[in-house]
Order: structure tokens, then sequence, then C-alpha cells
């Protein structure tokens, strides 16, 4: 009996146990029946969850060395004689034109609008920041037209491809959140309601607003904010819990196999994103996460989101800090409230926002592209 197809995933940039990387696209298409193998930095060399994990070297930020990280991965990757390449990051089209060069099936995976991520970007000047995104939304547009398929998260990024792309959303496995379920409308054993945050800790995220605004609170209401998550400057950090004070907790990033046990702790989740062109447009993955563990969400009050989170949320002004506080203390005192959005939260995810039909949607992709994982199937 012939071997399955053989799908090689190749990250430069994300942890190897990148929730929408590995939890979600590789183990699906391993669990499918696929041959799976994923090359990124720090991998252990194991067998985990059905896939084939092998390491990449550290990356490092000198042009020099991200060129040669670059040539590693393709020499790696093609070394293996994989049916697809399952590419994850924008710096990795260079390795898909290679691969292409040797006949290779190659799959971009686009899940950020990295045009106006260089926008966004402090280490590109100001008057430069425009023509390089321009430069480089044609470079992945020429990319994407040479693969032999692509995958957005959303329709905004699958409209720059002219049709081309599959949209595979990045929504929460509801069976992890089911096993531990929020309970918003009960206090913690010591009285208290959690506000959560979890996530990449960073100005833009809007998480200054949030903690200013609960240290507007009355010292009776009984609310704490947690943040947790990686922060890549520490001078952030120490402004985070300046502001915050006695009610922010500031806790360093956990495996996600952790993060439906935090939200179940919780009794509110937490995403204002500031508004900048990137954060209006796209849908943020911790809203759908913190809905399917039963929480309540405040949101900004970005129309866009509004499209995707109708119910389940109070929506705010993200630069307000007075309209936090009051979101907060509101939710704080109000136990049914709470679990009223909660449940209208946790139904929506149901009905439109889990992983199981995205996933169903990248399998039928490669049947389409290699053929089943095996005869019959």
């Amino acid at each position: 009996m012939s071997d399955p197809p053989h799908i090689c995933i190749i990250t430069t940039v994300h942890d190897p146990f990148d929730t929408r990387v590995y939890h979600r696209e590789a183990r699906t298409l391993a669990a499918a029946g696929y041959r799976v193998t994923l090359l990124a930095q720090g991998a252990p060399d194991e067998m985990r969850g059905g896939v084939r994990l092998l390491p990449l070297p550290a990356r490092r930020f000198s042009v020099g060395a991200r060129l040669r990280g670059l040539w590693t991965a393709w020499r790696r990757g093609a070394a293996l004689h994989a049916d697809a390449y399952h590419l994850h990051d924008p710096e990795l089209t260079v390795v898909g034109w290679l691969l292409k060069l040797g006949r290779r099936r190659v799959v971009l995976d686009i899940h950020e609008h990295t045009p106006y991520h260089l926008l966004e970007k402090p280490y590109i000047p100001r008057p430069l920041r425009r023509p390089a995104a321009l430069l480089y939304d044609g470079w992945e547009r020429l990319a994407a037209r040479t693969a032999d398929g692509v995958i957005t998260v959303g329709e905004a990024i699958a409209a720059r491809f002219a049709g081309r792309a599959v949209i595979v959303r990045n929504l929460p496995d509801l069976e992890r959140f089911t096993a531990a379920p929020a309970a918003p409308g009960r206090p913690g054993p010591d009285g208290a309601i959690t506000a959560i945050y979890t996530g990449v800790v960073e100005e833009q995220r809007g998480l200054l607003n949030v903690a200013r605004a609960a240290r507007r609170l009355p010292p009776e209401l009984p609310l704490r904010l947690r943040v947790v998550g990686p922060c890549p400057f520490p001078a952030f950090a120490d402004a985070l819990r300046e502001a915050g004070g006695d009610r922010l907790s500031l806790e360093p990033a956990v495996p996600y196999e952790r993060i439906p046990a935090l939200l179940a702790e919780s009794h509110i989740g937490l995403e204002v994103a500031l508004p900048t062109p990137l954060n209006m447009l796209l849908r943020p993955r911790k809203v759908f996460e913190y809905m399917a563990a039963g929480l309540p969400v405040i949101r900004a009050d970005y129309p866009a989101w509004d499209d995707f989170a109708p119910v389940g949320c109070l929506a705010v002004n993200p630069e307000d800090e007075a309209a936090i506080a009051a979101a907060l203390a509101r939710l704080a005192a109000d136990a049914g409230l709470r679990e009223r959005l909660g449940r209208e939260g946790r139904a929506l995810v149901e009905a439109r926002y889990r992983w199981e039909p995205e996933g169903a949607r990248l399998v039928a992709l490669y049947e389409s592209l290699i053929g089943p994982p095996a005869p019959g199937n």
C-alpha cells in the first residue's frame, strides 16, 4: 500500500506550535490522513499530534542571516520531496519561487494583510512605508498568480487575489472550549470579576487605555485585569503595569492548550485594538475564542467588527477611556448581563464561527491539488 500524499508546511516566523499553523491546519491535515511535516524555527525533532516536526535555525534579523535562513528553509524543504508545500510567511514567497522552479506544488497561506502591516512598521522610515507597501503588494500578487493555491483568512485579503483565494478563517475548535466552559455570571472564589486579554502585548492592542480605564473605577468594584501573552518591548510592559496599578497582572505567554482553562477562570474578554487600517479590517481570532468559551466581550466599535460580532459584546470607542471604564463597570456589576452576552456569543460561534467547516475547506483544497489522503478516501 502506497504512502499517503505528503504535505510540507514551512514557517520561518511563527512558533512551531502556533495556533493556526500547528493546532488548526497541520493537525487537521494529519487527522484527514495526509502525511504532514512541519518545518519551523525551534521545533523539536519529533512526532506530535500526527505531525512530523523538524527544526529550522532560530530567526535572526540581519539581512544576511535572514537570506541564509530562507536558503536553509528551501534546501531542507526541497529535500523532503513532498507532494505540496504550504508556506506561511511573507518572506517565504522567495522560497515559493524556488520550489516552483523545481516543479513543486506550492500553496501560499496569506493570513496577514502585509501591505497594511508595512504602513505601521516603526523601523521603516515614514516616507518609505507607502512605497514599500505598494512594492510588496505587487510582489505578493505576482507570487499568488504563480502558486498552485492561495489561502487567506477573510474576504478583505482574498479580494486582493482576483478570485484565486480559498478562505480558511482562523476560528476556534469548539471541542477545546466545551471541555472547560466559563461561568461568567459567578464571581471568582475571592469575589473578583476578571477581565482577560490573551495575545501579543503591544501598544496597538489598546491595552494602555484599558488599564487606565480600570484605574477610573471605584475601589470597591472588585474588577481585575489579566493580560497574558508575550510582550516584545519591556518599556511598554512597564508603562502598562504603571497604568493598571494593583488591578492589573501581566503574565507571560502560555501554550495554546492552556488558553481554554484561562478563559474558563475569567468573566470578560477584551479586544479593543486601536484604529489602524489593519486592525479595522481584520477579524480578531481572540473575539471568537472568548465567545467560544462563553465570555461576554468588550470590543472596539469598528463597522467591520459589527458585521461579524453583532451580539455577545459591548462595543466601545477604543480610544475613549471613559467609555471603556463604563463598559467594564457595567459588566462587573451585572451578572445577568454577563451570562446573557456569554450565551449569545457562544451560540453565534456554534452557528457561524467554528473551525470544523474551515478545516474541511482546507482538506478539500489539498484533495483538488494532490488527491485524497489514501486511495478510496
